[in-house]
């Protein structure tokens, strides 16, 4: 049996989350957790070829790249950090579900509110617990992009 599937995820939604980033950048701003040697010093219009840049390690570029943005990118950097939960199951939602069994139609079942998220849930357990059964209990083979990696254990940790 072959189940199609897909999922689309929000950040964490809960009630004042956002602004906690927000808030948490302010108080103990970093640059990001992405931000590289050579981007910090691009982004402080430094030469990278100056001999006192050269030779500066990426701990201390990105302590200058904190210190010269601190107050112009913090509310920037705590959306950014917010975002990234929603590739975070413990913190983010699932919004919607995408599958497809066998030849069937594709179908779908998303959110209109975060509280949703357990009724989006169960609409698929139940759709693929009655595959499962119509198919002489068969395993299912999933297919899909990146469904080890990612689809499969944000179901699974959000159920």
């Amino acid at each position: 049996m072959k189940v199609y599937l897909d999922i689309e995820t929000l950040p964490d939604m809960r009630p004042g989350a956002r602004e906690a980033f927000i808030e948490a950048s302010r108080s103990d701003f970093k640059a990001p957790s992405d931000m590289t040697k050579g981007r910090a010093i691009a982004e402080l219009g430094l030469n990278p070829e100056d001999k006192d840049v050269k030779y500066l390690t990426k701990e201390a570029a990105l302590e200058r790249w904190a210190e010269a943005f601190r107050e112009t990118k913090a509310d920037e950097v705590g959306d950014a950090e917010w975002r990234k939960t929603s590739f975070d199951p413990i913190r983010g939602h699932i919004c919607v579900i995408g599958w497809a069994i066998d030849d069937g139609e594709p179908v779908s079942s998303q959110i209109a509110t975060v509280e949703d998220e357990r009724r989006v849930l169960q609409e698929f357990f139940n759709a693929l617990s009655a595959a499962v059964n119509e198919n002489n209990k068969r395993r299912p083979v999933f297919i899909g992009h990146y469904e080890v990696g990612f689809d499969l254990p944000f179901i699974y940790k959000r159920a």
